[in-house]
């Protein structure tokens, strides 16, 4: 006798042929759907910068990689307005390309995006923030007088300052970094000390070079050191050391 075919072996068959057909439709709308998308812009590589964290007045070099575009334009984010303003813009082949900017002499931290058009639609990319650090000083060196053979302290602070350094001129213009001496102590910290001070100290101009932790650099401005000579005033008792200018 010839054996029936069991219908859960009949029902197992349809169902996988059900589902060939339905992965079949599926390729087929999704092939037909990515044909048409692909005719739009599109970003091979979002906008990039050769640096994020930049230093005041150094250039930032923007770059992204875009396809199916035939005009691209590089927009910064106006903080008055909060309207987004064309930096440059250019015409670009259709097939895979590279668009940079040159961003010159940046002053302070800025958003930027690129927009792509061709002749079927607009997109704009994801916003990248680009930080600008400079260093601000809450405390300046002030102009110093002491005696000769006395000692002073320059004082100068940056809040998250990485490194101090002192430098020292003999005519305000050209200024050379201080070595530790005997006469000058601590030159790679805030406060630079002065001792045993000489008549040749007289006029030397001090300022400070510090740097943050991005290696931002800034100077102080410059403190002037004047050296009094002392004298001695002598009565019949007793002699008694005055610095020049003491009352």
């Amino acid at each position: 006798m010839q054996k029936l075919k069991t219908p859960y072996k009949f029902t197992a068959n349809s169902h996988t042929l059900m589902k060939l057909l339905r992965f079949t439709l599926v390729l087929a709308g999704c092939f037909a759907f990515c044909r048409i998308s692909a005719q739009d812009p599109y970003f091979v590589q979002a906008i990039h910068a050769n640096k994020s964290d930049v230093c005041r007045g150094e250039q930032v070099l923007l770059s992204a990689r875009v396809a199916n575009a035939n005009y691209y334009e590089f927009q910064f984010l106006d903080p008055g307005s909060g309207h987004w303003v064309r930096l440059s813009s250019g015409s670009i082949d259709t097939t895979l390309s590279l668009i940079e900017h040159l961003y010159y002499s940046a002053g302070s931290s800025f958003t930027v995006r690129v927009l792509l058009r061709n002749s079927r639609s607009e997109i704009t990319g994801d916003a990248m923030d680009i930080r600008v650090h400079h260093p601000v000083f809450d405390i300046q060196p002030q102009d110093l007088t002491q005696c000769n053979g006395g000692e002073v302290i320059f004082r100068a602070s940056v809040a998250g300052a990485s490194s101090y350094h002192w430098e020292s001129s003999t005519n305000g213009l050209d200024f050379s970094p201080l070595s530790a001496t005997t006469k000058f102590k601590d030159i790679n910290t805030p406060h630079l000390k002065v001792t045993g001070i000489i008549n040749s100290h007289h006029g030397l101009v001090f300022r400070c070079r510090v740097k943050d932790v991005y290696q931002c650099e800034a100077l102080s401005a410059p403190a002037v050191l004047s050296v009094n000579q002392l004298s001695t005033s002598v009565s019949p008792t007793t002699s008694t050391a005055f610095c020049e200018g003491d009352s």
